[in-house]
C-alpha cells in the first residue's frame, strides 16, 4: 500500500462515539466492541475520507513531537489493523492524488488498541 495515495475511509459498519478522550467503536454487523487509546482516536478523528496514509501521519507526528517516519509506520499500522478488523477501508485515491473525498464512510481505532484475537 502506497501511503501517498491510499485514503482510508471509516467503515459504513461501524459506529463510534468518544468518551474521556477515547473511542469507542462498535461494529454494528458483528458486534465487536474496541476502546482506541488516545493517539488512535487523534488518528480515527482524522481519518475524513480525504486526507492520505501520508497526510494523517505528518499531522500526527506534529502534534506528538515524533520523527515523521514513526508516525508514518505507527499510522498505516493501526489503520492496517482497522482494515482487517473491518472497521476503516483503505482506498485508493482517485487518480493516484490525495485530497478526494469518497463517497462511503467508515470508523477505526489506534495500533495496540484492539482487543486480543480481534
Amino acid at each position: 500500500m502506497n501511503p501517498d495515495t491510499t485514503i482510508p475511509v471509516k467503515s459504513d459498519n461501524s459506529v463510534f462515539r468518544i468518551v474521556d478522550g477515547e473511542a469507542v467503536v462498535v461494529d454494528v454487523s458483528g458486534g465487536m466492541v474496541s476502546v482506541i487509546n488516545r493517539v488512535g482516536t487523534r488518528i480515527w478523528e482524522l481519518v475524513d475520507g480525504s486526507r492520505t496514509v501520508r497526510e494523517i501521519a505528518g499531522l500526527i507526528a506534529a502534534e506528538y513531537n515524533i520523527a515523521v517516519q514513526t508516525a508514518l509506520e505507527d499510522t498505516l499500522g493501526f489503520l492496517q489493523e482497522l482494515s482487517r478488523n473491518e472497521l476503516a477501508v483503505l482506498r485508493p485515491a482517485a487518480h493516484g492524488g490525495p485530497g478526494r473525498k469518497n463517497e462511503k464512510k467508515t470508523n477505526a481505532a489506534a495500533p495496540g488498541s484492539l482487543p486480543e484475537g480481534s
